[in-house]
């Protein structure tokens, strides 16, 4: 009725618009308007998908320089604590060379008007190396050398001394053939490596005394082979090098060498062998004193520090350096070994003072007697016998249950055990390399009346001939008191 009513050209416009599918014109609209919202939804899609992938790929570059940037911190977190293991790990020894630097800056001013105690006709500095062997007194002389240090007295004589381990720790410089090989890259004090801080140790200590016209004292016992090396003669270039070597005769020094060498001292690093089971475990067996001797009479095996006595270390230095000195520990003529040492070779005036009125020094012992190794060859021989099961009782522990039997059993000394000495035709020998040895090394002591008289007259008694046994290890297990 409303179209009706409408202008004809109104109404004609009006049927005009509906769609071919008979849609009303709102229908029309409405139906536009979705198809429009659906392509602009879909246009939408399109950006957000683009927009989602370019942020995936920024956050992934993000995370990923995040992760370059986390492994160089760690990186570097880890190399400065790495130093700083190394760095600790020597805070010990810096604690123990920094007296001597104390010292080395303390005497140069004095050293300026002070002439050299000891010297030649160059009026160098002295280096005074003493070169043990080990079991000579030397553990007595590098303690009092120490303590004097310590004291300040060292200083008064013009002496700068160098500790015991320093040197025997940058033996891979000296192994090189030249010291340059550690110096050049030692330079860098960022490199804090043990060797280039024991290296600049040395150098630092023994440069100093040399500009400074300081003596040197050094004292080493170890089996060493570095005072022959051209590396080590670089380091104590300019120094009027006296070496010097102590005698303890060869009959007495074989068996507390033997005992030392064998000493299973669990503090030690180098004696895990003699902690440890023989076999898989890898221990090493103590060989008795006699098959000990017979391979160094018959030469056919190098047994570390038993072949190092003193006429050997005398041979081997004298071929190196032509002031040699030879100290005494058997002249009853002299007030001792350490007396001998400071106040006749080194003529060190106030150091030697303090030796003879000092407590401390005086009361030092020379030549400590070795532990005998008994408890440790009779715990072997019962462990190769196949009464200790390895698998519930260590070496040491086996050691001292046998040491706690002895004393059970009210046993005193070797004495008192089932013994196996030397051969005859090897104490005959042992006698005769004493004697030899003596001869050659102090040719005037030996014809005096403290010389050969008294070796043989000490050779002879209970107690070195003790000393030529060990204890029969087979007879103990056997026995029903074990």
């Amino acid at each position: 009725h409303h179209q009706q009513l409408l202008p004809p050209r109104t109404l004609m416009l009006r049927q005009g618009t509906t769609n071919r599918n008979n849609q009303s014109p709102t229908q029309h609209a409405l139906s536009t308007s979705v198809a429009s919202a659906q392509k602009m939804g879909r246009i939408q899609k399109q950006k957000s998908r683009r927009f989602s992938r370019m942020t995936s790929i920024i956050f992934f570059a993000l995370l990923f320089g995040m992760f370059l940037i986390m492994g160089s911190v760690c990186l570097y977190e880890y190399t400065f604590q790495a130093r700083a293991l190394i760095s600790t790990a020597v805070d010990a020894d810096e604690r123990v060379f920094s007296k001597v630097n104390d010292n080395i800056e303390n005497e140069a001013a004095a050293a300026s008007d002070q002439k050299a105690i000891v010297g030649n006709e160059d009026d160098s500095p002295t280096f005074v190396f003493h070169v043990g062997p080990t079991k000579t007194g030397t553990t007595t002389i590098q303690t009092a050398l120490s303590l004097l240090n310590i004291q300040g007295m060292l200083a008064k004589d013009n002496f700068v001394y160098v500790p015991r381990r320093i040197i025997p720790r940058i033996e891979p410089c000296i192994q090189k053939l030249s010291i340059a090989n550690c110096s050049e890259p030692c330079q860098e004090e960022a490199k804090a490596s043990k060797l280039c801080f024991y290296y600049r140790k040395a150098d630092a200590i023994i440069s100093k005394a040399r500009e400074n016209r300081q003596n040197v004292v050094y004292s080493y016992e170890g089996d060493v082979s570095f005072e022959m090396e051209k590396a080590f003669q670089e380091l104590i270039n300019g120094f009027n090098v006296k070496a010097v070597v102590s005698y303890r005769r060869y009959f007495q020094w074989l068996p507390s060498a033997y005992n030392s060498r064998y000493k299973p001292d669990e503090d030690r690093p180098g004696r895990k062998t003699l902690n440890v089971w023989p076999g898989s475990d890898g221990g090493e067996t103590i060989p008795t004193l006699g098959n000990a001797l017979e391979k160094i009479f018959l030469e056919s095996d190098r047994i570390a520090n038993l072949e190092g006595h003193s006429f050997r270390r005398l041979e081997e230095i004298s071929t190196t350096y032509k002031n040699v000195e030879v100290i005494n520990i058997h002249d009853k003529g002299k007030p001792g070994l350490l007396h001998d040492f400071v106040c006749n070779v080194m003529q060190a005036r106030s150091s030697c003072e303090e030796i003879i009125n000092g407590d401390r020094l005086s009361n030092l012992q020379e030549n400590p007697t070795s532990e005998s190794l008994r408890h440790d060859q009779i715990a072997i021989a019962a462990y190769q016998n196949g009464i200790i099961d390895s698998k519930k009782f260590t070496r040491p522990e086996v050691r001292e249950a046998i040491r706690q039997h002895e004393d059970e059993l009210g046993y005193t000394s070797l004495n008192n055990y089932p013994l196996t000495c030397l051969s005859r035709s090897q104490i005959a020998k042992l006698l005769d390399n004493s004697l030899q040895h003596e001869k050659q090394m102090l040719p005037e002591f030996f014809t005096a009346s403290a010389g050969e008289d008294v070796l043989r007259a000490d050779f002879d008694t209970p107690k070195a001939q003790l000393s030529f046994c060990g204890v029969d290890a087979e007879k103990v297990i056997n026995d029903e008191a074990w």
